[in-house]
C-alpha cells in the first residue's frame, strides 16, 4: 500500500464523525464539509457547557478525597512515600517506612509532596489531589480532541461518559499512580492524533514530554503503549513515509530525562532498586507473575468482565456501539480519527492481556479512547443526517437501555430488602472477592443506620435510569445520556458521604492511631509491629513503625510499645505486656482485634 498523499494546505478542517464518510486517503485538511459539520455548527453551545461539566466533576471529587479515611492497603502505601519526601527531602528515591523500596517511579509522589508542601501538611486530601487533578486535565484534553475531530456535541458526550464510568471515578479519587499514568499516556496519544491528522507532522515535543511523564509515573509501559498504538495505526495506514520524517534525536534528548532518574535512583538504591523497580515491577509482571511478591495472576480473558464493570454503566451499550462501527465499516464510512481510537483501544487491551499480572485499573489508559468512540456514536444518533439511517436509536438500543435500568435498580432492591429486615447482602458473597465481601457487614449496617439517605439515593438512581430509557425510546439520545449521567453523579456523591466514609472509619486506622499517638509519651518512644503490619497505621502514626517477628527488642530503661494482633501476642519473657488500647476491624466486638500494648521490663509486681 502506498503512503497517503501530502495534504494540501487549507483553512477549513471539517470534524470527522462516525456518521460521515471520509476516504481513507483523505486528511482532515482536505475533507469536504459534511452534514455532520453543519450539525456541529448548530451545536457549538455544547462547548460552553464543557467548563461547567468539568467544574461539577471537580466538586464531586472534593468529597471523597477529603472526607474518606484510608482503609485499603494501596493508598497509604503510596502516601507514606509522600511523607518521606516531605519530612526527609528524599526526592530521588524516597523509601517507604524508612527502609522499603517503593514500587513505582516517583512522579505521583512528587506531585503529592508539592501539594503537601503548599498546604503545610500531608493528609488524605493532599495525596489524592494529584489523581483528581490528572483526571480533570485528561478529561479536558479529551474534550478538546473530540471537539476538533468529532464536533462539539461529541466532545460534551465523550467527556460526560469518561467522567461517569465506575473505574475512572474510583481512580480519580484514589491515592494511586494509575490516573497520573492514564493522563500522561492520553496526552501523548492526543498530541500524535492532533499532529498526524492535521498535517502529518512528526512527533512533537508535547508527545515526548507526556511520554516522559508516563514513564516517571509507572515505568516503561508509559512509553510502550503509545509507541505500540502509533505503530499499529501506521501499519494499517501503510504510511512508511511518516517513519522517515521522525526526528529521533529530539525524542531521545527528551526521553533521557526519564533515564536520568533511573540512573540516579539506581546509583542510590543499588541492586535492590534493580530487582524491584526493573525486574519485579516490569519484567516479572509481564512474563512471570507467579514469582513471589508479584501477584494479580489472571487468565487472558480476565479483562472482559473487568472492562464491563469498570466502564459501567456505558459498557452495557457496547453491543450497540459495535454494531454501529461494523455497519459503517462495511459501507466504507470510516475516518482516520476513528481508526486511531480503535487502535488505541485494541493495542492497550492486547498488551495488558498478554501480561501475566492483571488488574482492572491497568486498562485506565484506554478509557479516553473508548469514551470518544462512545461520544461520537452517541452524537451521531442525535444527528438528523438522513444519509445515516442507523443513526437514530434502534429497538435493540432501547433494550440495552432497559438492561442498564434493570442493573441500576438492584441497589433499590437491596436497600428496601434491608429496611424490611431481609439481609440480601449475604447473597452477594460468591460474586465478590474476599476483601470486598469483608465490607458487606459494614455496608449492611450503614444502610440500617441511614435508611432515608440510602433509600433516597437508590430511588434517584432508578428514576434517572428509567428516565434515560424513556428518553431513548422517544429518540432523544442526548437527554437519555444526561439523565443516565446525572443518576451516576448522584451515586458518585452518595457513596463517599454515606458508605465509603463509614467504611473508612470501620476498616481504617485513622481514629485508632490518633488515640495511639495520644498514649505515647513522645514521638520518639520505641514502637513496633509484632508479626503484623499495616501501611495505614504507619501513615497515621506519622513516623516509621518497623515490624519484628521473632525477638522482642526491649530498650533498657524504656517501655516498648507494640501494635499486635490479639491472636499473635509475643511469648512471656523478662517483661510483661499491658494492654492499653484495643481496636476491632469492622466494629465487630468478636472480630479480629489490633492491640496497643506496653512491654515493661522486670518483675511484674515491682513495676506496678
Amino acid at each position: 500500500m502506498s503512503p497517503p498523499p501530502s495534504p494540501v494546505p487549507s483553512t477549513s478542517r471539517a470534524p470527522a464523525t462516525l456518521a460521515t464518510a471520509t476516504p481513507a486517503t483523505a486528511t482532515p485538511a482536505t475533507a469536504a464539509p459534511t452534514a455532520a459539520t453543519t450539525t456541529g455548527d448548530h451545536n457549538r453551545g455544547w462547548l460552553l457547557l464543557l467548563p461547567l461539566l468539568l467544574t461539577l466533576a471537580s466538586l464531586l471529587y472534593v468529597v471523597p478525597i477529603s472526607q474518606v479515611p484510608f482503609y485499603t492497603k494501596g493508598e497509604p502505601r503510596e502516601a507514606i512515600v509522600v511523607q518521606a519526601i516531605v519530612e526527609n527531602g528524599d526526592w530521588i528515591l524516597p523509601l517507604r517506612n524508612g527502609h522499603e523500596m517503593p514500587s513505582k517511579p516517583p512522579l505521583f509522589h512528587w506531585l503529592g509532596a508539592l501539594v503537601s508542601l503548599a498546604a503545610g501538611f500531608v493528609s488524605e486530601w493532599t495525596t489524592r489531589l494529584p489523581s483528581a487533578a490528572a483526571s480533570i486535565a485528561c478529561a479536558a484534553a479529551v474534550a478538546a480532541a473530540a471537539a476538533r475531530f468529532f464536533g462539539p456535541l461529541a466532545a460534551f458526550l465523550s467527556t460526560l461518559v469518561l467522567l461517569t464510568t465506575v473505574q475512572w471515578t474510583i481512580s480519580a479519587t484514589t491515592a494511586r499512580v494509575d490516573m497520573v499514568l492514564a493522563a500522561a499516556t492520553t496526552g501523548a496519544l492526543l498530541f500524535f492524533m492532533r499532529d498526524y491528522l492535521r498535517d502529518r507532522r512528526p512527533l512533537s515535543s508535547g508527545f515526548y514530554a507526556c511520554a516522559v511523564l508516563a514513564v516517571l509515573a509507572k515505568g516503561p509501559v508509559g512509553l510502550v503503549i503509545p509507541v505500540a498504538v502509533i505503530a499499529c495505526f501506521l501499519l494499517l495506514r501503510g504510511d512508511r513515509e511518516y517513519l522517515r520524517r521522525l526526528r529521533p534525536g529530539k525524542g531521545l534528548a527528551i526521553l533521557s530525562l526519564a533515564a536520568a532518574w533511573y540512573l540516579a535512583a539506581g546509583w542510590e538504591g543499588g541492586m535492590p532498586f534493580f530487582e524491584k523497580l526493573v525486574m519485579k515491577e516490569n519484567l516479572q509482571r509481564l512474563v512471570s507473575a507467579q514469582a513471589p511478591g508479584v501477584g494479580h495472576v489472571h487468565s487472558p480473558l480476565y479483562y472482559l468482565p473487568a472492562l464491563l464493570g469498570g466502564f459501567a454503566p456505558w459498557s452495557l451499550f457496547a453491543p450497540g456501539l459495535v454494531v454501529g462501527l461494523v455497519a459503517r465499516a462495511r459501507r466504507g464510512e470510516h475516518d482516520q480519527a476513528t481508526t486511531l481510537l480503535l487502535c488505541w483501544f485494541a493495542v492497550t487491551l492486547l498488551v495488558y492481556s498478554l501480561a501475566g499480572s492483571k488488574r482492572g485499573v491497568y486498562l485506565l489508559s484506554l478509557y479516553p479512547a473508548l469514551a470518544m468512540l462512545y461520544g461520537a456514536w452517541w452524537a451521531s444518533m442525535a444527528s438528523n443526517d438522513q444519509a445515516a439511517p442507523d443513526a437514530r436509536p434502534s429497538r435493540v438500543l432501547s433494550w440495552l437501555a432497559s438492561l442498564v435500568a434493570a442493573v441500576l435498580a438492584l441497589p433499590l432492591i437491596v436497600v428496601v430488602a434491608q429496611a424490611l429486615g431481609v439481609d440480601v447482602t449475604a447473597w452477594l458473597n460468591p460474586l465478590l472477592s474476599r476483601s470486598d465481601a469483608a465490607n458487606l457487614p459494614v455496608i449492611r449496617d450503614t444502610i440500617a443506620a441511614n435508611p432515608v439517605a440510602s433509600l433516597a439515593w437508590a430511588a434517584t438512581l432508578l428514576l434517572g435510569a428509567s428516565g434515560a430509557v424513556a428518553a431513548l425510546a422517544r429518540h432523544k439520545p442526548v437527554a437519555s445520556a444526561l439523565l443516565l449521567a446525572s443518576a451516576i453523579a448522584v451515586t458518585q456523591l452518595a457513596l463517599p458521604l454515606v458508605f465509603q466514609t463509614q467504611l473508612g472509619r470501620e476498616q481504617g486506622l485513622r481514629d485508632f492511631m490518633a488515640r495511639v499517638n495520644v498514649q505515647l509519651p513522645e514521638k520518639e518512644a520505641p514502637m513496633f509491629f509484632y508479626r503484623s503490619f499495616d501501611y495505614g497505621a504507619v501513615f497515621y502514626a506519622g513516623r516509621n513503625v518497623y515490624r519484628v517477628d521473632e525477638y522482642l527488642p526491649l530498650f533498657e530503661g524504656q517501655d516498648t510499645w507494640l501494635l499486635v494482633n490479639e491472636n499473635s501476642l509475643p511469648p512471656a519473657g523478662d517483661y510483661y505486656l499491658q494492654e492499653v488500647l484495643r481496636y476491632t476491624y469492622g466494629g465487630d466486638p468478636d472480630g479480629e482485634a489490633l492491640l496497643l500494648t506496653r512491654a515493661r521490663h522486670g518483675d511484674k509486681e515491682k513495676r506496678k
